[in-house]
């Protein structure tokens, strides 16, 4: 399992601007998720949940973690 963290923001109005935008709760998210993680790996991405370089991310982490042969 591979969890991506979108530090930019995790929804419509947690983003710069937003009505509820809290880096600093990110940060403690991330850095929780992190400092527990055993039996998978955690990557805090510096975009927004709503952008183009999330999805590519996710679809290249599931590319990476995919048998081929």
């Amino acid at each position: 399992c591979h969890v991506l963290i979108p530090m930019g923001g995790l929804s419509h109005e947690d983003r710069e601007g937003g009505a509820i935008e809290d880096a600093d709760l990110r940060q403690i998210f991330a850095d929780t998720l992190t400092a527990r993680a055993g039996q998978f790996t955690v990557a805090g991405l510096p975009h927004h949940i709503n952008t183009a370089e999330i999805a590519q991310a996710a679809v290249d982490a599931l590319l990476e973690r995919m048998p081929h042969d």
